[in-house]
């Protein structure tokens, strides 16, 4: 039970670093930002397990929950941003459903670490990193008016318009 204890525990503090990083550097960097600390922490897993140092790979694991948890967070708040008015709803529930098809499959990458050691660290991590990495190629939305149109969402991220233009 201490497991499930600290594995919800740590999303209150979560909570507080999201409001916090996206305050500060914005949505786009604190999503990749979590996603690719918390695949790195999934990495360092690795390093630690099965040791002496057993604690630390504890550690590694909770603070990448926290930084998963923080990114699912920012992730569903940049998805609202970036889609237009007039699909918002719908891109929205396709979003929702993706995440869910990623729920369904992730207890098959656990399994499958019962078999190969430590492989359900090496995918999750993975996953992290590049989500990271792609999430980098999305626009910034914040101080940013939201697009009401889908010619507006489409415009180059350099020619959205400001908020001062409004």
């Amino acid at each position: 039970y201490t497991g499930t204890a600290l594995s919800g525990a740590v999303e209150i503090p979560a909570v507080f670093l999201t409001y916090y990083a996206i305050e500060y550097y914005g949505r786009r960097l604190t999503l990749a930002g979590f996603m690719m600390i918390s695949g790195a922490s999934c990495l360092s897993i690795q390093l630690f397990s099965g040791s002496l140092l057993g604690s630390v790979a504890t550690s590694f694991a909770l603070f990448g929950k926290m930084c998963i948890a923080a990114s699912f967070k920012v992730a569903y708040i940049l998805s609202g941003e970036v889609f237009a008015t007039s699909i918002r709803n719908s891109a929205m529930g396709l979003v929702s459903g993706l995440a869910r098809v990623g729920a369904i499959l992730s207890p098959f990458i656990v399994m499958a670490g019962e078999t190969m050691p430590g492989f359900q660290f090496v995918v999750f991590g993975l996953l992290g990193i590049s989500g990271g990495i792609l999430s980098l190629w999305l626009p910034e939305t914040k101080d940013k008016p939201l697009p009401e149109t889908v010619a507006q969402m489409l415009l180059d991220k350099t020619k959205k318009m400001s908020t001062q233009q409004i």
